[in-house]
This record gives C-alpha cells, sequence and structure tokens, in this order.
C-alpha cells in the first residue's frame, strides 16, 4: 500500500458514511444484489466499510486490485456486475466522484450522483 492508502488508515476515525446511500444499502441487503466497486485498495474498502458497519452487506466488494484499468475506464463496474450475475444495463449505480461517473456512463449503467447528499455515521 502506498503512502496515501496508509496516511487514509491512519484517519479513518473521521471517515463518515453518505446517510441516504448507507440507508439505502440497509434497506436493499437480501432484496438486490448489492456490490462495492471503488477505486480504492482492497485494504483500505475494507477497512472503511467496517469502519461505518456496512461490511457483511455487500455480495461482492470489487476494488481497483483486481482490474487492468481504473476509473474512469468502467473495468471495475463490469467485473462487479459480472460477479453479481447481473447484466450492466440493469445496474444503478450511487457514484460521488467524476471518474466514478464516467466510469458507471462507459459500462452502461443508469448513475445517481451522490454528492451533496448528507453525511452521516
Amino acid at each position: 500500500m502506498g503512502e496515501c492508502g496508509e496516511r487514509y488508515l491512519d484517519h479513518l476515525g473521521a471517515v463518515t458514511a453518505i446517510g441516504p446511500v448507507a440507508g439505502l444499502a440497509r434497506e436493499s441487503v437480501g432484496r438486490v444484489p448489492l456490490a462495492v466497486a471503488s477505486g480504492g485498495t482492497r485494504r483500505t474498502v475494507e477497512a472503511t466499510l467496517r469502519h461505518l458497519g456496512l461490511d457483511g452487506l455487500f455480495a461482492r466488494v470489487v476494488t481497483r486490485d483486481e482490474v487492468e484499468r481504473g476509473k474512469p475506464a468502467p473495468d471495475v463496474f463490469l467485473l462487479a456486475a459480472r460477479q453479481l450475475g447481473v447484466e450492466p444495463a440493469a445496474c444503478v449505480v450511487l457514484e460521488d466522484a467524476d471518474s466514478g461517473l464516467l466510469a458507471a456512463r462507459r459500462a452502461g449503467m443508469a448513475v445517481v450522483d451522490v454528492r451533496g447528499r448528507s453525511a452521516a455515521r
């Protein structure tokens, strides 16, 4: 893990969830297949999910460690869909970064920009 990832983990206590996104994930468990498709490393993503109490909600967690090209390439989203057994056109991505918005569109997925939503623990 690079220096940036280590610094992120050092400040993990300050990370908060996007309230509506976390709530939707909790409400959707068992009703629709859920995945995390992140541009972060597996180590930081799993640590963040544990910290936020969201670990265990997702059938799949796909990170940049598992794809050749990171966002804005669609690879991480396409791999998550494939692992879930869901066609990309049937996926809805909740995204908080420009590169992710572009990657989701390139994957042929519907996308919701969640920036500006309230954060909550």
